[in-house]
């Protein structure tokens, strides 16, 4: 027996359809309310059961927290779906569901659009009841996402935006709001490497505080609930590699936030891309989460007659203004005494639709909307539904949730072959390719300086810019993920950003490895330990200042042509100004704070130090020499120019260097003795662009609508 604690405190005993299942002398664990005991055993006990065989419910734990429920009955068939009773021998521990009530009055939100206000709502006014599966039909452009979003809570942090009232049981809705709320995106965006059961498995480790053993049940049972067992140990996929089908994918994405059996469910599109079968079956069992006392609202396009059918209570929405908000049966009756009668033999949903995009219908509809709206008044079922979501934001500390997303990020990226193992393989090929333009190109000669110096530079550079767009293009892709989770209360911003920042740092920290070696060793540069640490590190570093980088440009971007819209006037002068292509002597006055802020010329200067110290370069000969030598060289032989006299190569006073120190602070600017600068640099560099990247991020996500 272990506790599990869960994050509702209102316990209802009533029969879930959701728990009805065909295999007998097995106990299915759903989410249990705080301090609820949890046992497993082959068989329930025989004293469990009542007379003549109808349910029994025993109670245990602090405060009636636990129910047990033993029936050996049939499944009852009811006009709105199955309501099952359980075969004998099976014991089911039923979910702690408070029945929340949304209501919302003359609710308005707007959005900045070219220096003014633009009105995406206008006055919406309805109630979602509990135990009701309500349909937000209109349109496109209608408003049914916004009002969707706005139902979850989502516009907070646009409060200026927003009027009207919105409440939760008569209440002002609370910030823990998102705790027993959930809202599921019309895109099913999931991290392509995981299973459907890994999938479930990190989010029940990020949404219950229960032991190991209980949520390994939670999802098992999840996998049976929604269909997956088939497709449970295959990878979810995206468009570049298949994976699951389209229906599996959505009810793996329901199945994300029935880990915590959420008291509120918001779908947004919830049959969009799906066949009829797969888009009946996603609709029967968000029908059944209503029918277990959750409030579930999903908008929906075009539905099919037996699926809005289903539905028990409409909401029309027309230009963000309401149209109708009422039961589905009460319909055709407010219809018909507006002079519109529905067609016989006709699918209702579409002539509803094809009304709301009618100019003189849709003005009958908007003027009568007032009427047709509900004005139920809550009474009272507040009580105790926020008391215990107040007393702490999230299932798991902000520790477990950094080591859990750790993981997952690891696991999606280890087990998807576009993510890692490509770039990995390309990094190697491009580490060859280099060490073979370069092979042997290090020496102890001053003419091997300018080869090596190329070499240097060009990996500096591809270190970083493939760092910066592998990054930048990824989290556009992901960024529905970031902002679904964590609007839906998984976990806390810093806790996630950490956990991207060192997953992509371990990786690309890889890939440098197999950049970076084949390139030293090709090229010949120094035979020794020190030099090799440096030389991978330093480009470690860089590579985590590319991943930084570009965390900061994938928060503010959308595809491909708008980060390089901003990486490419960021990067470039700091490339030009890095005493490589222009050297220090050459750059005007003016530009020369652009040499000092280039974090390329600071792994430069290291990298130079690495290979140039302690070199000796025994083709240069004295100076007095070159001065005879100079007098017997013809005119056309400049000073900058080696010139070939009796095998030795001759250079003026001012590039002829017998050493590397020299070399570095004469010619290329560079003080060997402030190498520990350059790296503090490089360090604070990679922390400012960390830490701008998390601020862009949370804007983005609180702004984001």
């Amino acid at each position: 027996t272990q506790a599990c604690p869960h994050r509702h405190s209102a316990l209802r005993l009533s029969t879930s359809p959701l728990l009805s299942t065909p295999t007998s002398s097995v106990r299915h664990v759903l989410a249990p309310p705080r301090n609820a005991s949890i046992s497993y055993s082959p068989s329930p006990s025989p004293t469990l059961l009542g007379a003549e065989g109808k349910p029994h419910i025993a109670m245990s734990g602090n405060g009636n927290h636990r129910a047990r429920l033993i029936n050996s009955g049939p499944a009852t068939h009811t006009s709105r779906g199955i309501h099952p009773t359980l075969d004998a021998g099976i014991e089911v521990l039923l979910p702690s569901v408070p029945r929340v009530e949304l209501k919302c009055n003359a609710l308005g939100f707007s959005v900045p659009a070219k220096g003014e206000q633009k009105r995406i709502l206008h006055g919406v006014s309805c109630v979602f009841k509990p135990g009701e599966l309500s349909a937000l039909m209109g349109p496109s452009g209608s408003g049914k996402t916004t009002l969707l979003s706005t139902l979850a809570g989502h516009h907070n942090a646009r409060a200026n935006a927003l009027t009207g009232t919105l409440t939760v049981n008569g209440v002002a809705m609370p910030p823990s709001f998102k705790q027993m709320s959930c809202l599921i995106p019309q895109d099913d965006v999931l991290h392509a490497g995981l299973t459907p059961r890994e999938a479930l498995g990190f989010a029940a480790d990020l949404r219950l505080s229960c032991g190991k053993a209980e949520r390994r049940a939670r999802v098992e049972q999840l996998l049976d609930q929604l269909g997956l067992r088939e497709c449970c140990d295959t990878r979810i996929g995206n468009v570049d590699r298949r994976g699951i089908s389209g229906g599996q994918r959505k009810r793996v994405s329901v199945g994300l936030e029935l880990v915590t059996d959420p008291a509120v469910i918001l779908v947004d599109e919830a049959t969009s891309g799906l066949d009829s079968k797969m888009a009946e079956d996603v609709i029967d069992i968000l029908h059944k989460l209503a029918r277990s006392g959750r409030t579930v609202v999903c908008t929906i396009h075009q539905p099919s007659y037996r699926i809005f059918a289903t539905f028990d209570k409409l909401v029309m929405l027309a230009r963000g203004r309401l149209c109708y908000a009422g039961s589905v049966e009460a319909a055709p009756a407010h219809f018909k005494a507006l002079h519109l009668a529905l067609p016989s033999n006709e699918n209702p949903a579409d002539v509803y639709m094809r009304w709301l995009q009618d100019e003189a219908v849709l003005a009958r509809l908007l003027g009568s909307a007032e009427d047709a709206a509900c004005a139920y008044m809550p009474t009272g079922a507040a009580e105790g539904v926020f008391e215990q979501l107040s007393a702490g934001t999230y299932a798991i500390s902000r520790t477990r949730q950094f080591i859990c997303l750790t993981r997952r990020e690891f696991v999606d990226n280890l087990k998807d072959r576009n993510k890692f193992f490509k770039t990995f393989t390309l990094k190697v090929f491009v580490g060859f390719l280099v060490g073979i333009v370069w092979f042997q190109q290090a020496g102890n000669k001053l003419e091997d300086v300018f080869p090596v110096q190329g070499c240097i530079y060009v990996v500096v550079y591809s270190c970083v810019m493939d760092t910066i767009m592998a990054t930048a293009l990824e989290l556009p892709r992901t960024r529905s993920i970031l902002i679904r989770e964590y609007r839906n209360g998984w976990y806390a911003l810093p806790a996630h950003q950490l956990a991207i920042l060192l997953t992509l740092c371990s990786l690309m920290t890889i890939n440098t490895l197999g950049l970076s070696l084949p390139i030293y060793f090709l090229v010949g540069l120094r035979l020794a330990f020190l030099p090799i640490v440096v030389f991978v590190g330093t480009l470690a570093l860089l590579s985590w200042i590319g991943v930084a980088f570009g965390l900061c440009i994938g928060a503010i971007v959308n595809d491909l042509k708008q980060a390089q819209s901003v990486i490419a006037p960021t990067l470039v002068p700091l490339l030009l100004f890095s005493g490589y292509l222009i050297p220090y002597a050459q750059i005007p006055v003016y530009f020369q704070w652009l040499y000092y802020v280039s974090f390329f010329q600071y792994a430069m200067a290291i990298l130079e130090v690495n290979e140039f110290v302690g070199r000796s370069f025994d083709s240069c000969v004295s100076h007095d020499a070159i001065e005879r030598l100079m007098e017997q060289l013809p005119a056309t032989c400049y000073s900058a120019i080696p010139c070939i006299v009796e095998g030795a190569a001759i250079l003026s006073k001012d590039t002829c260097f017998k050493n590397g120190e020299d070399l570095l602070r004469h010619k290329l600017n560079i003080d060997p003795d402030k190498i520990g600068r350059d790296y503090a640099i490089l360090g604070a560099t990679f922390v400012v662009f960390a830490v701008a990247s998390y601020y862009l991020t949370r804007r983005v996500i609180r702004f984001h609508y």
